[in-house]
């Protein structure tokens, strides 16, 4: 006899215990997992790729990436083949995201599996040696981006201010006496800012000796990683060559010394320095016990060589737009004379109450983006999108340009219009995606606030006139070629509003407290 959950009944009137049916079930469970798994993975690797242009044999799509304003063919691409398609790089597949929705969908959303790097030989390899944050993968990555994380936090970066101003006083009082230098003055306030912070020293001219270093770094790093520049990035097995026949190891080589001699120096010298900075914080940080003093001022580096060249370029971009769209500026200007008058320059305690301008400084990042390509990333399993198949290891990339000239979410996008942001759900995507967005994009928001409101405060931005009455002209599309891009040099007029402006610039820049370690003490930055 047996009582209600002591047995059960079976057809052939016996019992069978639990004991011996739980290990079957969990058999055909485990077999019935594997099948499905089987079927999914089947399915999924029996999708196709996406579609993509013709490519020569062997090679590829590398004369196309590598022909002057690439992002204006892959533009034309996501028009042809729709939101994803395929390229191939030598023995590299690319997977370019044409759309908004495409590059959020996959970057952000699954920035689990997308927020790794491709293994890039020359820069990532031969001359980074894998101390480039940028170009790191994995837990070697994660450590570093924690240590990064400490001092570029949104909480952190208010906490620059005071040398934001500093620094933008200067430059706009040397637009007072160089206009038409304003591209170098521009440079001098971005590496400076980033020289302060991260080693405790100005940079008090726009010639300084590591202006002109930081300047040869990025030169070098640009001209090593340009698309089809080595035939080892097209197809890496030809890095087993020896080095007498691997003309790229040479190069990586010198250019990793001069790196390392720059980072080092720098680093050793602003352990030296009487205030607070970043590399004191670096090197005593309990994130990075176990890093090497190399790893350390590479990390310190990398934040100079990024900050120097990136606001920079959004300045001048934002200075051809007014250039062009001259309208924007003076109504910009009428909403920094009736919240700030005339008796001084905008500062922190005016953003709030600065919306338009506000949207100017999303409008000239999305206008013309820095970068017209967001970096690669790499994905780490297999994945589906759209119907297409995306394969383990594929490289990742979202045409930044193309996304922000897509008039489905950015209505007649050539125009230079910041009234689009009245719709505050719209974005841009200047700074990168998901895990690997630009770590210092709080600061960079910071000194485009505070460098823009006071150049449209004091100064009257546009055209230059010949002799003959015409306006000099400037083409919007005249960009360089690169993973930067930036307008190529252009005239333009940069005068002062009027007398009492100028008197302005002068009395708030000799008044300013220019004593970079009173700014920068331990206890400011606590």
């Amino acid at each position: 006899m047996c009582t209600v959950g002591d047995c059960t009944e079976t057809p052939g009137g016996g019992a069978s215990s639990p004991i011996t049916t739980r290990p079957l079930s969990l058999l055909i469970s485990f077999l019935a997992i594997l099948i499905a798994t089987y079927l999914f993975q089947r399915k999924r690797y029996q999708l196709p790729l996406p579609p993509g242009p013709r490519g020569l044999p062997i090679l590829g799509n590398i004369f196309q990436l590598a022909s002057k304003y690439h992002w204006l063919q892959q533009q034309e691409w996501t028009k042809k083949y729709g939101p994803i398609f395929k390229i191939r790089f030598g023995s590299h597949t690319i997977i370019v995201l044409g759309t908004y929705k495409a590059a959020r969908d996959l970057l952000d959303r699954r920035a689990k599996i997308y927020s790794d790097r491709p293994d890039l030989v020359v820069c990532g390899k031969h001359i980074s040696r894998g101390y480039r944050t940028l170009l790191m993968r994995g837990e070697m990555w994660n450590a570093h981006h924690r240590l990064q994380a400490t001092i570029l936090s949104p909480k952190m970066s208010q906490k620059y201010k005071p040398v934001q101003d500093l620094e933008s006083k200067h430059m706009i009082h040397a637009l007072l006496k160089k206009p038409d230098d304003f591209a170098r003055q521009f440079h001098r306030y971005s590496a400076s800012l980033v020289f302060s912070l991260g080693y405790g020293k100005r940079l008090v001219t726009a010639h300084e000796k590591e202006l002109r270093a930081i300047d040869l770094i990025m030169r070098n790093f640009t001209e090593a990683g340009a698309v089809g520049r080595w035939w080892v990035d097209l197809f890496p097995i030809l890095d087993l060559l020896p080095e007498c026949l691997a003309e790229w190891k040479r190069v990586g080589l010198k250019f990793h010394q001069i790196e390392c001699e720059l980072h080092l120096a720098n680093m050793r010298e602003a352990l030296e320095e009487k205030g607070w900075n970043w590399a004191k914080v670096y090197k005593n940080s309990p994130l990075s016990q176990g890093m090497s003093e190399l790893e350390i001022s590479y990390d310190a580096g990398i934040l100079y060589e990024a900050a120097s060249d990136t606001t920079t370029i959004a300045l001048e971009v934002f200075i051809l737009a007014m250039v062009k769209f001259p309208h924007v500026a003076r109504r910009a200007q009428e909403e920094l004379d009736r919240v700030v008058g005339e008796s001084r320059l905008p500062g922190w305690q005016d953003q709030a109450s600065l919306p338009y301008i506000q949207k100017v400084i999303k409008e000239t990042l999305r206008w013309r983006p820095v970068a017209v390509n967001a970096f690669y990333h790499a994905v780490t399993e297999d994945d589906e999108y759209l119907g297409y198949r995306i394969p383990k290891g594929s490289w990742i990339v979202g045409n930044v340009w193309g996304i922000h000239m897509d008039p489905e979410v950015y209505p007649n996008p050539n125009d230079y219009n910041p009234d689009r942001y009245d719709d505050e759900t719209l974005g841009y995507l200047s700074f990168g995606f998901g895990r690997r967005a630009c770590t210092g994009r709080h600061i960079a928001k910071n000194s485009l606030y505070i460098t823009i409101s006071r150049m449209l405060w004091a100064y009257d931005i546009g055209p230059n006139i010949r002799p003959d009455g015409a306006e000099v002209p400037v083409d919007d599309m005249a960009f360089t070629n690169g993973f930067l891009s930036r307008p190529v040099p252009f005239e333009c007029s940069i005068k002062p509003r009027n007398q009492n402006r100028a008197e302005v610039i002068e009395r708030e820049w000799a008044e300013t407290d220019k004593d970079l370690h009173s700014l920068m003490t331990a206890e400011s930055f606590a």
